[in-house]
């Protein structure tokens, strides 16, 4: 008896949690944009600011924050937000069917998708230097890069034709996206730090 109710409460379980989905929620606007354009530095860097005016790329309501009321209202509706993006104006939350209907129904959303399922097949792509348009290609005298044993993953991403054509990243900033390392400040593995 008791292994039948364990079982039924199990499936039970499972069957409600299962039908869960992560879902990308995109709000319709950025109403506090005005205050963004009024004061850039409030999200973006003046090395940012410099860089942007240098290349000729405007401000645009992207850059904007996105509109804190409406994370709060999804949370009070209860939801966690499990992340977000000011680019895409959104929020992912796990949401049922019927929750994506009343999450429709808010007047700041513009629309709830759900994030696609990876595929089994990989397509297979032929590996073709795109770079390499010009007739006298073969004439040129080209740098040899050891990339020791990132060579697999140089080839995976296709990069040496980029190298070959001078494209070597010098004087790019990019962007690097840490999450940190938990426990930095406690954890015996980095006492020594």
């Amino acid at each position: 008896m008791k292994k039948i109710l364990l079982f039924c409460l199990l499936a039970g379980y499972s069957s409600v949690f299962s039908q869960t989905s992560l879902v990308f929620v995109y709000f319709k606007d950025k109403p506090n944009k005005a205050a963004f354009y009024a004061n850039p530095l409030s999200e973006l860097s003046q090395k940012s600011l410099n860089r942007r005016t240098a290349l000729g790329i405007a401000l645009n309501d992207q850059d904007a924050p996105i509109e804190q009321s409406y994370i709060q209202n999804i949370q009070t509706l209860g939801f966690t937000v499990t992340d977000y993006s000011k680019w895409l104006n959104g929020v992912a939350v796990n949401a049922t069917p019927a929750q994506v209907a009343t999450i429709q129904a808010q007047t700041y959303v513009q629309s709830v998708e759900s994030f696609a399922k990876n595929s089994s097949t990989i397509p297979k792509f032929k590996n073709v230097n795109k770079w390499d348009h010009s007739p006298d290609s073969a004439n040129k005298t080209l740098t040899v890069f050891d990339y020791g044993s990132g060579s697999a993953q140089i080839d995976q991403v296709n990069l040496r034709p980029l190298h070959l054509a001078g494209y070597t990243g010098t004087g790019v900033t990019i962007a690097v996206i840490d999450t940190g390392f938990p426990t930095v400040d406690t954890g015996s593995a980095y006492s020594r730090l």
